[in-house]
């Protein structure tokens, strides 16, 4: 009885300590539940701090191009890193001040110039097109939408009915004025916000050249202690990458817009200058930024004739030529250089979730994904030889 009853008391002990209880399934479902909420409440909160963080993202890039900049200096200069960062900094701000000085009348004069012509040729051609007859159906692919936004022609109408047009809302004088009031109020504002987003980029660029090791720090700690390895690798394969794109692209830009300016100031383009600068600063965005910087052109070059728009037209074909069979090859040899599919589909992903700021960033994001996925995942995860870009 009594190894009966010890049997007993046994088997009920095991079945406090073994068997689950009534409650323990009910708790992991409330655990996953909560751990689903987490998650999802973390891609909302960096969904809405998306703006941020792509600012923060801008300000790395920045960061990176300025060490990557002093690491060359320190090979002739015999100075520490610190120091190194100030002197890239004043050569920077010097060179902005000298172009200024030297060219910034002209180069304020020009960009008035396309801003004023552009529109005049876009009347200019719309008239062109509206005398011919495979014109006017072009037009009429469009809608019987102006090329110049207004209604002034009247699709070439009656001069009352055109002049009913000339003014939003109606024709009224004052509320054509407030229309005017409002577009301006629109663009100062579109302004003053990406001005603010380039000052926080560039004091954010600076703090983060000059103590880069304290941010470091700051991510090793959040990683466990077996991993802070790895994660180390793959930063300094990420900041390599970066850097190695930032060179390459910088080179890029300023190849284009020199010789965009010189062929286009020896075909007799207006604002030549104006026109290498648009074109150089449109190359930081591939396949879509050349097509952007060739329609002002293109378009002030109407104002002159339609033979030198054509002429300009074939200019940037041909420029287009010789950066892709001879300029990239070249540069790509030092650069990190991604396939054109993925800059496309990167260009489309980014800029339908972030718009314009997701454009500008899209190429250098996907630098940086690519070189993660090969660090992360295909070399230190599947074992797989790779060569990563950015060392």
């Amino acid at each position: 009885m009594d190894a009966a009853a010890g049997t007993g008391a046994g088997s009920t002990g095991a079945g406090r300590t073994g068997a689950p209880g009534p409650w323990s399934g009910d708790r992991t479902y409330v655990r996953r539940v909560l751990i689903a909420l987490l998650l999802v409440g973390l891609a909302a909160t960096l969904w809405l701090a998306s703006h941020a963080l792509l600012l923060l993202f801008g300000a790395i890039l920045f960061a990176v191009a300025i060490r990557g900049l002093a690491g060359l200096l320190r090979r002739v200069l015999p100075v520490g890193e610190e120091t190194s960062v100030v002197i890239v900094l004043l050569i920077l701000l010097a060179l902005a001040g000298g172009v200024g000085f030297l060219f910034g009348s002209q180069i304020s004069q020009q960009f008035s110039k396309v801003a004023q012509q552009v529109p005049d040729s876009l009347q200019k051609l719309e008239d062109t097109l509206r005398s011919t007859g495979w014109g006017q159906q072009l037009l009429a692919l469009t809608g019987g939408v102006p090329l110049t936004g207004d209604g002034g022609q009247g699709g070439g109408q009656g001069g009352g009915q055109g002049g009913a047009g000339a003014a939003p809302d109606g024709g009224s004088g004052g509320a054509g004025l407030g229309w005017l009031v409002r577009q301006a109020g629109s663009v100062a504002v579109a302004i003053t916000g990406a001005l603010g987003d380039l000052l926080l980029v560039l004091f954010g660029a600076v703090y983060l050249a000059f103590q880069p090791g304290l941010y470091r720090a700051g991510i090793e700690k959040l990683v466990p202690k077996d991993r802070t390895d790895q994660i180390v690798r793959a930063l300094d394969a990420t900041g390599g990458a970066l850097w190695k794109w930032s060179a390459g692209m910088l080179v890029e830009m300023v190849l284009v817009g020199a010789l965009t300016m010189v062929g286009l100031w020896l075909l007799g383009v207006p604002a030549p200058l104006a026109l290498g600068l648009i074109a150089g600063t449109l190359e930081f965005i591939p396949i879509v930024g050349p097509i952007l910087a060739a329609i002002p052109a293109i378009l002030l070059a109407f104002t002159v004739s339609p033979d030198l728009a054509l002429w300009t037209a074939l200019f940037y074909v041909a420029l287009q030529q010789v950066e892709g069979n001879l300029i990239l090859p070249l540069i790509q040899r030092r650069a990190v250089a991604l396939p054109p599919v993925v800059s496309l589909f990167a260009l489309l992903v980014f800029g339908s979730l972030f718009g314009a700021i997701g454009v500008l960033l899209a190429v250098p994001l996907a630098v940086t994904a690519m070189t993660l996925v090969q660090v992360l995942y295909v070399r230190d995860t599947l074992g797989k030889p790779v060569t990563v870009e950015g060392g």
